[in-house]
């Protein structure tokens, strides 16, 4: 058989985006971490953290990635790991947006909803005033077993902000089965610095729910005007000793790319201080798509895929920004696309393929065309869906599994045009006589028409081995 023959029977024409594209490039680190991986995951709705059938669910129980580190979100609805409460009988505890002004300190401080909880007065020496546990009862799924079940000493680490209404300083307690392991008293500033400020305790190994209490101390206790409260971004726990990945997300419902665009809502500085605190990411889910900006809908009406595209890079270009500015390389990004929704299949292609796009153009993008995945207009949105888009419990299970399973066992790699396993000289030879011969095969970016374009993609995608 001839290498183009071979060809021609193993890699048929692209109508659509393949299902992954360079997808063991991003997986390789998770699956089989060296050290401390970061995986965060930038999201609306369908992956955010306050609401208990939402994706977290599904990474948790079935991603079988080694986990051993997960934020638990002040905003947390108990459903991925954990939870945080506002305690002792505050005037008000509230749950509020990155734009929105919490009762006292500036807005746009953080990317993520923050606790925000005040005091009439300050509670008594002693008072309980935040905790964040770790709920292991929710963990029993675990692919690779349970970090925080006893075995392993955690380090705990309060995420909170230094602001005009910030108790002047406060004890924070490492805490397993109600019995103290370590303290921290946090002094602030006099003048409070407005910024993300984190706190380190240690819960050591054995039963009971690893947990982080925040409580009041001789200083907080005495009056001091306009400073009695304190603003929860929430928990990072982590497993100290051994490589794994730790969780967190960046994701807010009905939040569209120009949301995660927007200055108005968190500021680069505001990104930076929160990936201070919880270690800037190696990894990155992108999944947005289901909610889109009317500039996007337009374009997408005319076949016009570049102000999502656009939008998308820009978001990576803003998060590749800050993490250099941090010192640390910039992370592997996954673009996901959205499985059947409302929209008609023109779209979801037009979403995949734009993925796709960008992929070809970046060897540190990978692509999930989730939407072929979950099996395209046939999805069974009645088993999966609650309301025609969001995913039920068995839906969170259902996609978590088929992304799993998509990265244990990626897309061939498809500059591999012989199909022998290997890329190399071979490969680049016999796509550069398909393509000179004009063959609908050498269709690379699967556009429809055989160019320089597609030389271009091919040509990327061959340097970076997949």
């Amino acid at each position: 058989m001839t290498a183009l023959a071979f060809f021609a029977g193993a890699h048929p024409t692209r109508a659509e985006p393949p299902t992954s594209f360079r997808l063991s490039a991003f997986a390789d680190d998770l699956y089989n971490p060296d050290g401390q991986q970061v995986l965060e995951v930038i999201g609306d709705s369908i992956n955010s953290t306050g609401n208990i059938n939402r994706m977290q669910a599904g990474y948790r129980d079935q991603f079988e990635m080694p986990f051993n580190g997960w934020v638990v979100h002040a905003d947390n609805g108990n459903s991925d790991i954990g939870y945080t409460n506002g305690q002792s009988f505050p005037a008000a505890s509230v749950v509020r947006q990155p734009e929105n002004f919490p009762f006292c300190g500036p807005s746009a401080f953080s990317p993520l909803r923050y606790r925000d909880t005040i005091w009439d007065a300050p509670p008594g020496v002693g008072s309980l005033l935040t905790l964040s546990a770790v709920n292991v009862s929710n963990l029993g799924n675990m692919r690779l077993g349970n970090p925080f079940d006893g075995r392993y000493t955690l380090s705990a680490r309060l995420i909170a902000f230094d602001g005009p209404c910030q108790y002047p300083g406060f004890t924070v307690q490492g805490v397993r089965n109600d019995v103290i392991n370590s303290e921290t008293v946090y002094r602030g500033p006099e003048i409070p610095t407005n910024e993300i400020v984190f706190v380190d305790c240690t819960i050591s190994g054995g039963p009971g729910l690893p947990t982080l209490r925040v409580a009041s101390d001789t200083l907080t206790a005495v009056p001091v005007e306009r400073r009695n409260g304190v603003i929860t971004m929430g928990t990072r726990f982590r497993a100290e000793g051994i490589a794994g990945v730790q969780m967190q997300f960046i994701s807010h419902g009905g939040w569209r790319t120009i949301d995660h665009l927007a200055p108005a809502k968190f500021s680069n500085e505001a990104i930076a201080q929160l990936y201070r605190a919880t270690d800037p990411p190696t990894h990155v889910i992108l999944w947005l798509g289901q909610n889109i900006s009317q500039e996007e809908a337009n374009g997408f009406a005319v076949g016009d895929r570049s102000p999502y595209r656009n939008n998308l890079r820009a978001i990576m270009d803003r998060h590749n920004t800050v993490i250099s500015s941090l010192g640390a390389p910039a992370p592997r990004w996954l673009l996901v696309s959205q499985y059947k929704t409302g929209y008609d299949e023109s779209f979801h292609q037009q979403v995949a393929q734009a993925q796709f796009d960008l992929a070809l153009a970046d060897l540190s993008v990978s692509t999930l065309n989730l939407y072929r995945l979950a099996g395209g207009e046939s999805f069974n949105k009645a088993a999966y869906l609650s309301d025609g888009v969001h995913p039920n419990a068995a839906g969170v299970q259902h996609l978590a599994m088929l992304m799993n399973s998509a990265m244990l066992n990626p897309d061939p790699c498809p500059t591999d045009v012989n199909g022998d396993g290997f890329v190399n000289g071979d490969d680049f030879d016999v796509f550069t006589a398909l393509f000179e011969a004009g063959d609908h095969q050498a269709d690379f970016n699967g556009d429809g028409f055989t160019n320089g374009d597609d030389f271009d993609a091919f040509a990327v995608a061959f340097v970076s081995g997949c």
